[in-house]
């Protein structure tokens, strides 16, 4: 999945947090914001939902529902 956006300055870290939760760690903001900005994205013929993680809020399957078009 990390070959899906090759463009990016530096190393992103991906890590599964359960199954079908992943946690994507960019090297910089501007990284980052790019791959948000982005949107949408697919791999393996799957939609790929993305999210920013706040501060002691957990992220779950379900609350991962919006993506922008």
């Amino acid at each position: 999945m990390a070959d899906l956006w090759k463009w990016w300055r530096y190393d992103v870290m991906i890590i599964e947090m359960e199954p079908g939760i992943f946690l994507f760690q960019f090297g910089c903001a501007g990284d980052r914001r790019r791959v948000l900005l982005g949107e949408p994205w697919h791999f393996n013929n799957h939609h790929i939902v993305l999210g920013t993680p706040e501060e002691l809020r957990s992220i779950t399957a379900t609350s991962l529902t919006f993506t922008p078009f």
